[in-house]
Formats: structure tokens, sequence, C-alpha cells
């Protein structure tokens, strides 16, 4: 049996090749093995395993080829295509039995068919996967409790359990009595993912402890919707109201494996999809697999397949808040017209959800309704009192609206507690614009320059703050290296030329004006360096 680092090295080397052919590559070159092998692993590097597995038909002769074959397989996997896997391994089971992941298709059908012993004794093989290990002992106890033991002997079992989480209590539910205020005050000293806390609500709920222990669904992050959680936590629709199956608590494990591990940097993606295809693949109806997976590929910015699995989510589903909330972000980037109506159906079911009003606030700062935004932002931070990052934008509004006494004192308010770089640099740089205190303006940039000393916009701060206190040199030094890390910045480009221009140094000045104009520049930017551009040419 080979260490898992050894079989997730396949998974890297794909992710990291250096091909350079994508998906409109010469029809007559892509049906030759080598070209089928270049566009499926550029497409596997860019997170698309779904096109890779569409090349990659069983129809392929791969008995001379094990790196296609390999590449075919595994992309299968990752996708999720786990009888289509299977049925290639068995046609070359010579090139496919190397590796702990050979056995990931007979291991996933075999637990969605509930052949646990079967099962079992593969995952014991593959032990060495991240995970596994764990995974296993909660299968060896669904074995013991289907073999119908005598109940002491079960609770004789579960008390030796080590590290006993909720998957251990709910495998043993119903058999026996435990004592259910050690093992919650246990629980809730550790950190619990979403999908744990919505087990062991379930639980709760089943023993009627659930108002009591409410606390659960309060500690889920604010991009779910947790009052309408909790008054529908009786509906049918709800998975978790009832005892679970067994499915429901292995499609569930997956799922905390590929949660877990995501925090590791040594664990590659393509790893975590296949953990949570996995739990697709074992039980559909926990959609937060698909939720977990728009993530991934969200991160990956592989926006098309993200929204594909975003739009697998039910609107009864616990997770569809947030799916709703991953495709506005998406969109908001895009397409504007599909986010707003994301975001009109986000206010018509879910107008008290935080994030609902956040993006709503966002969306009005963004439009210029700055009055409107900082109502939202009041409204939040009666609730959340600490929030900088509302804070943060309700000084920002309150700046542009030219309440800039107002906006001064919530930014002080944030420095005073947290240092926060990018409030000292939007008070450094409004300041500099007014010519107020130039000297606390150069201190506070400073400032926020030690915690992010490579920071493009905090170093074009720095550049105009001695721009304005006519320390030409520095600031074209300061504004240069702005421009190197931010290079498609109209502003940085505008406060260069404007330092060339101090300078006398004119050629510089107008090539750089002239170059902010094709960038990011809007039109109020554009219309000020075009006057300044005719005015300077007179002269």
């Amino acid at each position: 049996m080979k260490n898992y680092q050894n079989t997730l090295y396949f998974f890297l080397l794909v992710f990291i090749m250096s091909c350079t052919v994508n998906k409109n590559f010469n029809t007559k070159y892509s049906n030759t093995n080598l070209g089928k092998y270049l566009a499926a692993s550029y497409s596997v590097q860019n997170g698309d395993s779904a096109f890779a597995s569409s090349i990659l038909t069983n129809n392929i002769d791969y008995s001379k080829d094990t790196k296609l074959v390999e590449l075919a397989f595994f992309s299968k996997i990752i996708n999720g295509e786990f009888e289509s896997a299977k049925k290639l391994k068995e046609n070359y089971p010579n090139l496919l039995d190397k590796s702990s992941f050979s056995l990931i298709p007979e291991i996933a059908i075999y637990l969605k068919n509930q052949n646990y012993k079967k099962a079992s004794q593969l995952i014991n093989i593959s032990s060495d996967l991240p995970g596994f290990k764990n995974l296993n002992q909660k299968i060896d106890n669904i074995i013991i409790v289907l073999s119908s033991p005598k109940k002491g002997e079960l609770k004789d079992i579960f008390n030796q359990i080590d590290n006993q989480d909720i998957y251990d209590l709910l495998i043993f539910e119903n058999i026996f009595e435990i004592s259910e205020s050690k093992f919650f005050d246990n629980l809730s000293k550790k950190y619990q993912t979403e999908i744990n806390n919505f087990l062991i609500s379930g639980y709760l709920f089943r023993k009627e402890l659930f108002q009591k222990k409410n606390y659960l669904i309060d500690k889920l992050h604010h991009d779910f919707d947790k009052k309408n959680i909790y008054l529908n936590f009786n509906s049918e629709e709800n998975i978790f109201k009832n005892k679970p199956s067994f499915l429901l608590l292995i499609s569930s494990y997956l799922t905390e494996i590929a949660l877990r591990n995501s925090q590791n940097k040594n664990i590659p993606s393509s790893y975590l999809k296949m953990l949570l295809e996995m739990s697709n693949y074992i039980y559909p109806r926990l959609e937060f697999s698909n939720y977990y997976l728009a993530k991934i590929f969200t991160q990956e910015n592989n926006t098309e397949l993200a929204v594909k699995k975003l739009e697998l989510i039910s609107d009864n589903s616990f997770a569809y808040l947030p799916s709703l909330l991953n495709k506005y972000k998406i969109y908001n980037k895009i397409n504007q017209k599909k986010s707003k109506a994301i975001l009109d159906v986000m206010l018509e079911k879910f107008s008290d959800n935080t994030s609902v009003q956040y993006e709503l606030a966002d969306y009005y700062r963004k439009t210029q309704q700055c009055s409107k935004a900082i109502d939202i932002y009041n409204k939040i931070l009666k609730v959340e009192k600490d929030n900088y990052r509302f804070k943060f934008y309700k000084a920002s509004c309150l700046e542009k609206l030219n309440l800039w006494e107002e906006s001064k004192n919530v930014f002080n308010d944030i420095i005073s507690n947290n240092k926060d770089p990018y409030a000292l640099n939007y008070l450094s740089y409004s300041m500099t614009i007014r010519n107020e205190n130039l000297d606390l303006a150069l201190q506070l940039i400073n400032e926020a320059l030690k915690k992010e000393p490579n920071n493009g916009y905090f170093l074009d701060t720095l550049g105009w703050v001695q721009y304005k206190r006519k320390e030409y040199k520095l600031a074209v030094k300061n504004l240069q290296r702005a421009v190197s890390i931010q290079p498609n910045s109209s502003e940085i480009m505008d406060h260069l030329g404007d330092c060339y221009y101090k300078m006398g140094r004119k050629k510089e000045a107008f090539y750089e004006w002239n170059r902010a104009l094709v960038f990011d520049a809007d039109d109020n930017l554009k219309q000020k360096i075009k006057e300044k551009i005719k005015l300077y040419e007179t002269n």
C-alpha cells in the first residue's frame, strides 16, 4: 500500500502541467491520443474534469497509453462518474491497480448499494487517503449496529470510541441512552462544520431539546437564513429532521472530510471534488455537496461549472440562500442584469438576512445611492456593533456624501479598535485630497504599509501624500512601484502623470495620462484627464 502522498502526486502533476492547448484545439490533432491527452490535461488543470471526461470516452483504446487511461480514470472519479470509471478499470485492470485511488469507484458503488462489508474491506486498503481511516471506523460501526447485538454490547462499543462525534451518536441513536449534557458539552468545545451543526440540531430536535440548544443554528455563517431554518426545521423537506439513514450519514461524513481537508494546502482541490462527488452520488438529496463544489469552482474562476452546481440546489434546501448569494457574486462580475434579478429574488424571500442586506447596501453604494446604503449599514450595526467591514463601507459612503467629519469619526473608531490597514489607507487618502494634516496622513499610510508593504493601492496613496507635500522624487518612486503592482489602474497612472508633469517630465506625463484613458478609468476620471491633456498641450 502506497503512502497517499505518492498517489496524490498525479493529481498535483495534472494541475501544474504547462499545457498551452485549449478547448478549441485543431480537430485533426484532437483525434490523436496525444491531442486528447493535452486537451484533457489542460481541462483538468483548469478545474474542468467534466470536459476532460467527455474527451476521454470509454470507446478509446487505452491499451498502449498508460498515461491516457490514468488521466481518463482520474478525470471520471473527480467528476463523480464512478460507474464509468469502474467500467474503464475493468477494461484495463493491469493499468489501474497501482494506487489507493483505483478502488474509489467500487467504494462509492458499494456504499450507495449499502454493501457496507465490501466497502469497508476496500476502504481499509485505501486508508492512506486523507480521512478514509476515520470513514472506515464509521462504516464498521454501521456494520456492528446492523448485526443486531445486544444493547449492552453496543453501549460498551460506543463508550470505547475515541473522540466521539455526532456521527458516532447518530449511528447508535435509539439503541441506548447516553449522558446528553456531557456529550454536548464536549461537542460545544470543538469546532463544528456547517453540516455537523445541522446533524446535531436534528438530533436535538428529535429529543425535544431544539429550543434549548438553538445556539447551534446561531453559529452558522450569516449566509444561511438562520431565522428561516429555525422556523422551518419541522418541515417535511428538511432531511435532518428525522433519524438520518446510514446513507445520509455517510454522505455527510464525506462532505465533512472534504471541509476539514480544505484547510490543508498540501491536498489538491481535485481530491476535495472527488469526496464531494462521492457524497453527491451516495445521497443526492444532501445538496450541500453541490454548494461546496461550487465554492471550489468559484475559487478556481470556473464560473460556468460553479453556476451549474448551484442551480442543482432546490429552493427548499437550507443551502438555497447561500447558493443564491454565491450566484449573485458570480454574476455581479459578468452579468449585471442577471445579478440584479437574483438580488430581487433574495429580497423577496430573505429580506431580513444580514448577507442579503449587505449585498443590497453594496448595490446601493456602487450605484451612487449612498444614503440608502447608510440606512442599511446602520440597521445592521445595531445588531453587529463590532462589524468593522460594515463600519468601513458606512464611512466610505459618508465621505462620498461629503459628510466628512462623520466619516472621519467612523474611520478613527475602526482604526482605534483593530488598526485595519484599509481603513488607514482610506482615511489617509481622503485627508490628502482635502490637503488636511498631511503629516498625519503620511503617518497613517505608513502604518498601513507596515502590514501590507506590497499593496499597490497603498503605495499610490503614499505617493500622492508625498506629491501633495511636494516631495516629487519620493512620490515618483512609490507611484512607479504602485503601477508595476497594479498595471491596469488608471487612477495610479493619472497620479504618476501629474507627478511627472510637476518634475518637468512632460512627455512621460502625457504618456501616462493617455495610457490611463484605455484602462479602467470611469467616465469622471476620463473627462478629468482629457481636460488636463487639452489644457497642458497648449502650454
